[in-house]
């Protein structure tokens, strides 16, 4: 079997009662009016404030920012109610707001979003409209210079930047002193030579005064290495012809050469001056030979030798580019830092002294005309609500007890019941 509710049997109480109901709505409405209007009349002074970003960014160099990113909204909404701006408040408008208590001011402040979130509207409720007004101009104003006060320039960040540009001079001044010192010491300059020395290829080594002492040194051993190698090439050019004379069987009379004979177009006179007057007479092959063999033997040790005094000079010529290259670095670096932190001087400079502000007043609070309360005709419908609300409740409730008890037959006791 369905359980089925009839409305009926719901309105017809009401309709019963419905006198009852509406002398319930008229009693709450009148109660509702003479409140109303006993209350003493409330204005409402109104400002709008608006939180401003920046317009443009000052940034001479991308790794320093100088305006913060700006706060979230609700960080501008939470401090407009703030018990140290309530104190500056009541300090400054005295006796048009007597006997007030910390939190009371406070109560009567209210915050109201527009459609964009950085634009607030702050609203003052008070008994007379030019104290409204008032209050409501008096705290946006210090709010405003609150809020610049917390997130504007101050003086510590300036001190620390100037401590830091200082720091970076005197930084950039010892870095110039150490390479200048280096360089009058060792006369190195910004280039050198690099890689290792190879018998019988030439290395250009750009303006060697400018390599200091080490330098000159290796340059003229590298010219000496050079000629070592020259007259070791003739040496067995000479060599070879004379090998090759022996070999078709010439002075085989033992009647002996001059050194003429074995010499050829690519052999230089420096070679007859390295062997020695004695050859200008006529000598056997064999004498010949033995003695190219024995300065080809002493010229290659002297090529030797030469080399690596030449890789010794240039080993050490690496080692100062080095400290040279690493002395450069630091001063480029310390000049870097000291340059970027001039231009970030410079651009704290230009901020602090724009006017831009974190808050500004859009509009002051106009002394009201009209109350804003009590606001009567809705103070009377809730009434009249809240008597319908009183009036079905009590209806309900009047029902209820006034049912008559339903009393059992013995028949339908339970047998404890009947005992």
């Amino acid at each position: 079997m369905e359980f089925e509710i009839d409305l009926r049997e719901y309105l017809k109480p009401l309709i019963k009662h419905i006198r009852f109901i509406g002398m319930t709505m008229l009693v709450c409405a009148l109660i509702a009016t003479l409140v109303s209007f006993l209350l003493p009349p409330i204005y409402t002074g109104t400002a709008t404030i608006v939180i401003t970003k920046p317009r443009y960014r000052l940034q001479f160099d991308p790794r320093f920012q100088t305006v913060v990113e700006t706060a979230p909204y609700e960080t501008y909404y939470a401090l407009l109610r703030n018990p140290d701006l309530e104190k500056r408040v009541l300090q400054q408008l005295g006796p048009i707001v007597p006997g007030l208590r910390p939190g009371e001011l406070m109560a009567k402040i209210h915050l109201k979003q527009k459609d964009d979130p950085w634009v607030l509207e702050v609203s003052a409720d008070w008994s007379e409209p030019r104290a409204a007004a008032k209050i409501a101009n008096t705290w946006v104003i210090n709010y405003v210079k609150q809020i610049n006060e917390l997130f504007a320039l101050s003086p510590e960040t300036e001190a620390n930047l100037s401590n830091q540009l200082a720091k970076a001079e005197q930084d950039l001044k010892v870095a110039e002193d150490n390479l200048r010192n280096f360089q009058e010491k060792t006369g190195v300059g910004l280039l050198g030579p690099s890689g290792p020395v190879i018998a019988g290829e030439s290395i250009p080594y750009a303006s060697p005064e400018r390599m200091g002492v080490i330098g000159r040194r290796l340059e003229a051993k590298i010219a000496t290495l050079a000629t070592y190698q020259s007259i070791r090439d003739d040496l067995h050019t000479v060599l070879e012809r004379a090998r090759e004379l022996k070999a078709k069987g010439l002075d085989t009379d033992g009647s002996g050469m001059t050194l003429e004979v074995l010499q050829t177009g690519l052999i230089s006179s420096r070679v007859q001056l390295l062997i020695g007057p004695g050859f200008e007479k006529k000598s056997s092959l064999d004498t010949i030979i033995a003695t190219l063999e024995a300065k080809e033997k002493a010229t290659d040790e002297s090529i030797a030798a030469v080399a690596k005094e030449v890789a010794d000079l240039q080993k050490q010529l690496s080692d100062l580019k080095i400290q040279l290259d690493r002395l450069e670095r630091t001063r480029d670096s310390a000049r870097e830092t000291y340059l970027t932190l001039v231009r970030k001087a410079d651009e704290t400079r230009i901020a602090a002294s724009a006017t831009n502000t974190e808050v500004q007043i859009v509009s002051p609070a106009e002394v009201p005309i009209a109350p804003s309360g009590p606001r009567k005709v809705q103070n009377i419908a809730f009434g009249a609500l809240f008597g319908l609300l009183v009036g079905v409740l009590g209806t309900y409730a009047l029902e209820y007890f006034a049912r008559p008890q339903k009393v059992l037959h013995p028949a339908q006791r339970l047998p404890a019941e009947i005992e």
